[in-house]
């Protein structure tokens, strides 16, 4: 949590080493970076060491002067004795790789600083690139990786996996969809990797252990299954690796007991992927270990009491209700829990099409794939579509019905399908009016795809270059309910004749899913190994403070005399026959005659309002012999109001 919240807070070169960093390394004080000259030198010194230093001090030295974040001067200058930084980058590139020795046997130390400097060079635009484009650096890194992760030590598979992911996702600000594309397909291809991969990171949650590498690995699975960045996933890469991080379900929810922030937050996005994107299948068994490993009533108390100007919980929180609206669309033991938590009157918001101000942001979606592809084929745009760009503003009506069908489509663009694209590409491209805004240039080098082919269109293997696919997401759950207005009422008192809700029935709330939560972890620490699930159909919460109120089904007799008499309001009653049911069962049973009085009173309130969902009345002849046996004058009143 420290490490993110630093990189959260705008200092990406902060890391985590085995030893201390040897300052007398470095060229310059640590709180500003080093120079230009400083960075090629020691870039320079990797290929060819001066004399009287080994490999091993020239790799430290760089790492020592080199943000952890990349090369600061990374591209070449545009003057006339520039260096071509991009040969430099590939050329020490080719060092590491050449001269890593043997990588059974290295010194740990050695090891870790080999894997930091790789992390530094692909970080760059270049290096980023290179993993691609060098031959044999692939190959490489991969043989490389994996001997490092059988090695068994928590520090080395950090840097190793926190090499891959600056592979995985560009750490530069120059985006290459493209190239982020090529990178994500080589290192998704070898199935025992990914395999060897996840058994680790099983075996680590399972004792508890690494969580800097359960975090890098939750990193590398984010960069693939979560959106935003799996768009530029292979589909068929994208539904294996879904589908084997779906069968360690079980290990995933145990990271949401995990106490550092940044893990869960890893967890609920791969979870949110998981439910989303997978099968029907895998979303149940999703949605039926959120309640067996305990997992909804803590993704609860997040969503429901964080309060922060902090961004990083704000997130959490944005997480954290989009998981519970997940688990509880169409599955019934999910929702009889939260009737069993929650009041039901503050469950009907749910069902209610009222909106509410939306003062958040989108802060799980940060990066739009489609405006980076579209950038970077814009300088391949022709004057027609340029023009079909610049008209998309007065888009007709009619558009909207086709837009999704066409933008799915992959055309293969023939001087036939040229003039059909030209003359459709307003409609194509409506459905993306909201994200691109009005100011953009429409390309016709990008193109979304449930499966990305492995080659792109025949006119375009002239440049040997294929379009930017950008893989669709998919939605096979997708909640319904009106969770915003809920939350937004969750915080409102409320005194209504379904609903009373205040700071103390609040407090109540959270002192309940509080203590299930320990206590359920507490079970777990004293089971051992042995697996246990929540019993969640015996929780529920109770709320002492509203135990001096009347209340008959779902409702509260003070207060709905009160609205009786001030009138005006509508009424809340959502099931009218079984309440009036109820109060009659009520007025039946109990002795005292204020009840009594309380039950007709509401009865002829209930009634009056609803008598056509309610129906006729058949015990009209038993009110009336009681009404001829009252002695009481409220009762009677009370009588003679009922049958008026």
């Amino acid at each position: 949590s420290l490490l993110d919240g630093a990189r959260a807070a705008g200092n990406p070169d902060v890391h985590v080493r085995m030893s201390p960093l040897e300052r007398g390394k470095r060229l310059g004080p640590l709180d500003l970076p080093c120079h230009e000259e400083i960075e090629s030198s020691s870039l320079k010194f990797l290929t060819t060491q001066p004399v009287g230093w080994d490999f091993a001090q020239a790799v430290s030295r760089f790492n020592a002067n080199v943000s952890y974040s990349g090369l600061l001067h990374a591209t070449t200058q545009e003057h006339l004795f520039a260096e071509n930084k991009e040969k430099l980058i590939s050329a020490g590139i080719s060092s590491l790789i050449s001269k890593e020795g043997d990588q059974e046997s290295i010194p740990l130390l050695e090891l870790e600083q080999q894997f930091h400097a790789l992390r530094r060079l692909v970080a760059s635009k270049a290096g980023f690139s290179c993993f691609t484009t060098l031959p044999g650096f692939r190959e490489k890194v991969g043989w490389k990786v994996a001997k490092a992760l059988k090695r068994n030590d928590d520090g080395i598979s950090h840097a190793a996996i926190d090499m891959l992911c600056a592979l995985m996702e560009p750490m530069h600000q120059d985006y290459d969809l493209r190239q982020e594309q090529l990178n994500k397909s080589s290192l998704l291809s070898s199935e025992k990797f990914l395999d060897g991969l996840l058994d680790m990171w099983t075996g680590l949650v399972v004792r508890q252990a690494g969580a800097l590498v359960v975090a890098g690995v939750l990193d590398f699975l984010t960069f693939s299954l979560c959106s935003p960045y799996s768009e530029t996933t292979d589909g068929k890469q994208f539904d294996t690796l879904l589908e084997k991080v779906a069968g360690r379900g079980r290990t995933l929810f145990r990271l949401f007991q995990h106490p550092s922030m940044t893990i869960v937050k890893g967890a609920g996005l791969i979870m949110k992927a998981i439910i989303e994107e997978g099968e029907e299948e895998i979303g149940a068994r999703m949605q039926q270990l959120a309640l067996a490993e305990g997992a909804l009533p803590q993704h609860l108390l997040t969503a429901l009491y964080t309060q922060s100007a902090d961004g990083r919980f704000l997130t959490n929180r944005q997480l954290s209700r989009h998981l519970v609206g997940l688990w509880t669309t169409s599955t019934a033991p999910t929702m009889e829990l939260m009737k069993r938590i929650l009041p039901a009157g503050l469950l009907t918001f749910l069902e209610s099409e009222d909106t509410v101000p939306n003062d958040d942001i989108d802060r799980l979606n940060t990066r739009d794939n489609l405006k980076l592809a579209m950038e970077a084929d814009k300088k391949d745009s022709n004057a027609v579509l340029l023009a079909a760009g610049k008209g998309l503003a007065t888009a007709k009506v009619a558009a909207l019905a086709t837009a999704e069908l066409v933008t799915e489509k992959t055309y293969v663009y023939t001087d036939q399908a040229k003039k059909i694209a030209e003359k459709h590409m307003e409609l194509a491209l409506t459905h993306w009016r909201q994200r691109m805004g009005s100011n953009w240039q429409p390309s016709i080098n990008w193109v979304r795809s449930d499966t990305s082919p492995s080659t792109g269109p025949a006119w375009l293997s002239k440049n040997n270059e294929r379009p930017i696919v950008l893989r669709k997401r998919r939605e096979h759950v997708k909640s319904t309910a009106n969770w915003l207005l809920f939350y937004y009422h969750f915080n409102k008192d409320h005194s209504k004749s379904n609903l009373i809700w205040n700071y103390k029935t609040r407090e109540e709330l959270r002192e309940g899913l509080e203590s299930e939560i320990a206590a359920f972890k507490q079970a777990r620490e004293l089971s051992g190994k042995a697996m246990i699930s929540w019993n969640h159909t015996e929780f529920r919460v109770d709320y002492n403070s509203l135990g001096e109120e009347i209340r008959i089904g779902d409702y509260f007799l003070r207060l709905l005399l009160e609205e009786d008499q001030m009138g005006g309001q509508e009424s809340v009653i959502t099931d009218s026959s079984t309440f009036f049911n109820d109060l009659y069962h009520r007025f039946l049973l109990t002795p005292k005659v204020e009840m009594k009085c309380l039950c007709l009173q509401a009865m002829a309130i209930v009634y009056g309002r609803h008598w056509e969902d309610i129906g006729p009345f058949h015990d009209t002849r038993y009110i009336l012999a009681m009404l001829d046996r009252s002695v009481d004058r409220q009762e009677r009143d009370r009588l003679v109001l009922f049958l008026s």
